[in-house]
């Protein structure tokens, strides 16, 4: 081993962390507390803190190193990360079960509060100032009707009618639409597959994912103006491909569907984006970052995407925007299971 390099003998694992110790040693002649994976000489790999100096002796030039081995430590990060993630997911479970069984008790009470609201109308002469309060309570309970299908959505427990769907035509029927729900000071720009594969999924529950994604984009851009007035671009594209566990795992999609083609829809726009830890909360119920926000669209749309047995992420960085994707299985591919194989 002596008279070889640590390239030649492959201590240091990661090719690219080589280069940034070797560049760093020629401008500095020195390294401090660099994280690595290295390899022991009987093959196993830890994970430490690397630390070096070029040192001149009897007239030759030495590389002294230093390593702290961190693996111990980082096995005990990874456990424990591994251990609240499953917690977490165990609460979701949990709230979305008690979310659904609320939705659907108080849908009873609702139906029954809307019906006998009719009946008192048709008991109540048309001249009676009994009849503002009557509107008023309709009113009211259809709002809480809306309120009531989102906790259905979030819990996956939304009644569905099913059927067979192109998503870009589903967004060109929502062109009008999507352009009137948002301020003339958004640019909204289309990139739609037009041979995109068909979904089997329920319009009505499909259209509230797109049209809440498009309005959270719009609120986030807030409100800016460039010289043009436009305050920001909203982008709707959409097309298909391969997704596998690896592939979920990278967009931190933590419960993945099964692996195969999907069809994807991204909804992105060019505003100030959104911190790690905003990111983390975005799908949670009755999270905002909104004063007075409404707090379940997300968790709604969360629900629906899983209910349909696809998957959402979110990317996004301060400054630099933020992407939703959304993942649905096509209607005539079928699904397998999650390997270990890569499609990157």
């Amino acid at each position: 081993m002596i008279g070889k390099t640590s390239v030649e003998l492959g201590v240091i694992v990661q090719h690219a962390a080589q280069a940034e110790v070797a560049e760093q040693l020629r401008q500095q002649g020195r390294i401090r507390n660099v994280e690595l994976q290295v390899r022991r000489k009987d093959g196993v790999l830890l994970d430490g803190v690397f630390s070096g100096e070029v040192i001149q002796s009897q007239g030759k030039h030495y590389f002294l190193t230093v390593i702290v081995d961190l693996t111990e430590r980082k096995r005990a990060e990874r456990a424990l990360k591994e251990k609240n993630e499953e917690i977490d997911r165990y609460f979701s479970l949990s709230l979305r079960v008690l979310a659904g069984g609320v939705a659907h008790e108080f849908n009873n009470l609702l139906g029954g509060i809307l019906a006998y609201a009719e009946f008192a109308d048709l008991d109540v002469p048309s001249d009676s100032p009994a009849r503002d309060s009557l509107a008023e309570i309709r009113s009211a309970a259809e709002r809480a009707a809306v309120l009531t299908r989102q906790l259905q959505a979030y819990a996956g427990r939304a009644p569905f009618v099913l059927e067979r769907l192109s998503l870009s035509a589903t967004i060109e029927q929502m062109k009008p639409l999507l352009m009137a729900s948002v301020p003339k000071t958004r640019r909204l720009v289309f990139d739609l597959d037009p041979e995109l594969l068909l979904i089997k999924a329920d319009a009505q529950q499909i259209r509230q994912v797109i049209a809440n994604l498009v309005i959270n984009a719009s609120e986030t851009l807030g409100n800016r103006a460039s010289a043009d007035g436009i305050a920001g671009t909203i982008q709707l594209r959409t097309w298909s491909q391969p997704c596998d566990a690896r592939y979920f795992e990278c967009q931190g999609i933590t419960e993945p569907p099964l692996d195969g083609t999907y069809v994807v829809l991204e909804i992105g726009d060019d505003g100030p984006g959104m911190t790690d830890d905003t990111r983390a909360q975005i799908f949670d119920p009755f999270f905002s970052t909104k004063l007075g926000g409404r707090g379940l669209g997300l968790a709604a749309v969360h629900g629906i995407v899983e209910g349909h047995r696809g998957g959402i992420s979110v990317d996004s960085a301060v400054g630099a925007g933020t992407r939703f994707r959304v993942h649905l299985p096509p209607a005539e591919v079928s699904m397998i299971p999650s390997s270990r194989g890569s499609l990157l």
